[in-house]
């Protein structure tokens, strides 16, 4: 779905497409240059795309030393961090579900959910509509903790973004729109 790239080959700024196995270029010259520019255009995308993931990674990595984590991270394996996560964004969760979501099985799931509800962060309350399914909720101390931690974070990005000039402010503000489209775009690929 994304395009087919070498994995011999990897250019500085990222990922260098494979060779154009198409006939697109076997015809007249109308056929080359079409060829040509469509292997142009893809090569520019995977450049554009090594350079994204490298900068997003860049700023994720920098947000997450400068205004650390939510808990430490010896506490909670990366697994209940995103059993937490996927439960702030979506309160009343099943285990089912929670499991489908996170691409694990229910059993590990339930076995996580039981280790978040010990250290205090995940409360378990049966469905009133259905007492076989387990719902489960963050507690307040968990949301309080995150939403300090959304703060911190909130408050080092402001600062950062008021250190740049306004025509750098005006263009992250006007490829916001399109970063989410991009994110949309990527969640539906990685369902398929």
């Amino acid at each position: 779905m994304f395009g087919v790239w070498s994995a011999e080959a990897n250019g500085a700024d990222g990922p260098v497409p494979a060779a154009d196995t198409t006939a697109a270029g076997a015809g007249a010259d109308g056929d080359a240059d079409r060829g040509a520019a469509a292997a142009s255009a893809r090569a520019a995308v995977a450049v554009l795309a090594g350079r994204l993931v490298g900068a997003t990674g860049l700023l994720r990595r920098r947000i997450r030393r400068g205004a650390g984590r939510p808990w430490p991270a010896a506490e909670l394996t990366e697994a209940q961090t995103e059993l937490l996560r996927h439960v702030r964004r979506n309160p009343g969760t099943s285990v089912t579900d929670a499991a489908a979501a996170l691409g694990l099985a229910a059993n590990t799931v339930s076995t996580l959910v039981g280790r978040l509800v010990e250290l205090g962060l995940m409360r378990r309350e049966a469905d009133p509509g259905d007492r076989r399914v387990a719902r489960l909720t963050l507690t307040a101390d968990a949301l309080a903790t995150v939403r300090a931690w959304r703060d911190r974070r909130g408050a080092l990005v402001a600062v950062a973004l008021g250190e740049l000039d306004a025509a750098d402010r005006a263009a992250i503000a006007t490829a916001l729109p399109a970063l989410e489209r991009l994110a949309e775009r990527i969640e539906r690929g990685v369902e398929q």
